[in-house]
């Protein structure tokens, strides 16, 4: 079937939508809000009713449900890309997963909606799709007169145009994929990761009662499942990056250590996952002494998870994943990770580090090795690739040795303070964050009131006397910046501390609410608490409280 595309004539400032959900309210609801903004829109409730309209009509937008009787809406859009690129498609589905984003972002869309949609957010994606529609149609235009003038210059001037053209192109793909995609769909794709040790071991715990009975045993899981916590909060504040560039976590690494926890955190997919479906997969290691490395411990476990895990999936008969650590002259510390697996063909090898390329089909994200390729970049390493069909695959990794020793020393890490007992105020909707902080403060020796909402708390200061306050800040009713500064007015001067899931885009930014001695981001461990307990409360002694430093 033929779509037409639009011809490139000067459009009108609202442009023509085509609507299709199989849901009769969804239609009317955001023909309603498109209608009311002056835009053209017809409806229809599937992808045939919609092939007809297209064949017949000219659009600027189509808005489509990913779910659809018969035929889906990425199928409706592979068509119109097929036949007419300019048309901008809107993805909408009530069942948002990573593996439908990626689809939808593959096969062209322009935006990704969650179900329900709101006025604001339907009105916003469209504006969006139709400036892009424009700016398009003008760069094509700009794009054929370009190719008249080139035609007529020298060989010179027309190498020039090829690479600023190839730069646009290079630009415009970047732009999209930072925008729709890849930043979600990796960090869940890390956190499937991390999630597999906390899941397994938590799992292994449950099933088999009689392994409680084994002490070390269960302080080794729970190790694991601590560490692979940790790498979860790391992953949260790597979000960080698309705002801030920041190495300052960056500290020494030993190499050693890292490769011998992951072998134990990765243990319930490549032993007790493949065992179960009969499948022997035999994890070692080959480490010389190499020197300490300056990086994230965090960052270098994701790595080398990632890595196990497609080790395994290249290996769906079993086979030797080896874990290589070698020293180059004191210079340099190469890190090996080597599979008996099926092997990659040359072409895949070149193009298996390119964000969303993958060979797993719908099972895959295409980011893993693309990860993998950005921390080794982070950390000034070179990433190579040997594979073979049918012998297996070798990562390599070269990672430079600081030049000054002292920049990777280890300094022992100050103890933080352990106050004597504080009448703290902690205030939390979130029941599980607001039971966890009064747990961990109780078994310091405080004495915890809880209060789940900013006017109860409010409440509890006017008839109690407290020495220090926690509060969240994102609250129903009152907001945690609110409720600081009613507490300031009760009980002036009282430290208030924010502990809250906004703490490291905060803390980046200095922001700092009136009323808030410190700002801390969830989640939080003991050593946190005490730390900066101690010194809000150094800071109220030297009288200080009103306002003072961000804590992450």
């Amino acid at each position: 079937m033929n779509f037409h595309s639009p011809k490139s004539e000067i459009r009108n400032p609202k442009s023509k939508v085509l609507i299709v959900d199989d849901e009769k309210s969804i239609r009317t609801t955001l023909s309603a809000f498109l209608r009311d903004e002056g835009y053209e829109v017809e409806v229809a409730e599937d992808v045939e009713h919609a092939q007809g309209l297209l064949e017949q009509e000219k659009y600027d937008v189509v808005v489509s449900d990913i779910i659809l009787p018969r035929v889906t809406g990425v199928a409706l859009l592979k068509q119109i890309k097929e036949t007419a690129p300019d048309v901008q498609v809107i993805m909408m589905t009530g069942e948002p997963t990573v593996e439908t984003a990626v689809e939808a972002v593959r096969a062209g869309a322009c935006d990704y909606l969650t179900k329900p949609v709101g006025k604001p957010a339907i009105l916003q994606s469209i504006a969006t799709a139709t400036k892009v529609r424009k700016l398009e149609d003008e760069n094509r235009r700009y794009r054929e007169n370009l190719e008249q003038l080139v035609r007529q210059r020298t060989s010179d001037l027309e190498q020039s145009v090829e690479t600023l053209k190839k730069a646009q192109e290079q630009l415009i793909q970047q732009e999209r994929m930072n925008a729709v995609g890849q930043m979600a769909s990796g960090i869940a794709h890390d956190f499937n990761n991390v999630l597999m040790p906390i899941v397994g071991f938590s799992e292994m715990l449950l099933s088999d009662p009689t392994m409680l009975d084994d002490r070390k045993e269960i302080m080794h899981m729970l190790e694991m499942i601590r560490s692979a916590a940790d790498d979860a909060r790391h992953i949260v504040r790597r979000l960080r990056q698309i705002y801030k560039e920041d190495d300052s976590e960056y500290g020494p690494v030993d190499l050693a250590k890292v490769l011998e926890s992951v072998v134990s955190i990765t243990m319930p997919k490549w032993k007790e996952e493949m065992n179960a479906k009969g499948v022997t997969i035999e994890v070692g290691t080959e480490c010389e002494d190499v020197p300490l490395i300056k990086g994230s411990t965090s960052e270098f476990r994701e790595v080398l998870i990632n890595l196990i895990f497609n080790a395994v999936d290249a290996m769906p008969d079993g086979g030797t994943i080896t874990l290589r650590l070698k020293s180059k002259n004191g210079t340099g510390v190469l890190l090996e990770v080597s599979d008996t697996g099926i092997g990659m063909d040359e072409t895949t090898s070149q193009r298996c580090i390119e964000p969303f390329f993958t060979t797993k089909g719908v099972q895959g994200s295409g980011l893993g090795l693309a990860m993998v390729y950005g921390v080794v970049e982070r950390h000034g390493g070179a990433l190579k690739i040997e594979s073979k069909r049918g012998v297996g695959t070798t990562i390599q990794m070269r990672f430079p040795v600081p030049v000054a020793t002292e920049d990777v020393d280890v300094v022992p890490a100050e103890k933080p303070e352990r106050l004597s007992s504080l009448h703290v105020l902690v205030v939390d909707d979130e029941e599980c964050s607001l039971n966890l902080i009064a747990r961990l403060l109780g078994r310091d020796g405080h004495n915890v009131q809880k209060a789940g909402a900013g006017q109860e708390g409010l409440d509890f200061l006017r008839q109690g006397t407290f020495d220090l306050v926690f509060t969240d800040r994102a609250m129903p009713r009152m907001s945690g910046d609110e409720f600081a500064q009613e507490a300031q007015k009760i009980r002036s001067g009282i430290p208030v501390i924010m502990l809250t899931g906004f703490g490291d885009i905060m803390n980046d930014s200095a922001e700092l609410p009136d009323g808030v001695s410190k700002v801390m981001s969830k989640p939080v461990t003991t050593d946190d608490l005490r730390y900066v307990m101690a010194k809000v409360m150094k800071q109220k002694q030297n009288g200080e409280t009103k306002q003072g430093e961000s804590d992450g």
